[in-house]
């Protein structure tokens, strides 16, 4: 499923997140209409997370 259309800023949703190239994201319990905004830049890294309790202490992220 694509990101839905921009609101009235016309500004994309990743754009206003911060989200940018080469990133560290972690996505903790990423909704499936949100699944299209793990791929929207290219991140260095993306952990996919079903809760908080798996983070880890040791990874450091950027979004």
């Amino acid at each position: 499923m694509a990101l839905a259309a921009t609101g009235y800023s016309g500004t994309p949703l990743p754009a206003k997140l911060g989200l940018k190239d080469g990133m560290v994201a972690a996505f903790i319990a990423l909704p499936p209409e949100l699944d299209d905004l793990a791929g929207a830049v290219d991140f260095a890294a993306i952990d996919r997370l079903a809760d908080w309790s798996e983070i880890s202490g040791r990874q450091r992220y950027d979004a």
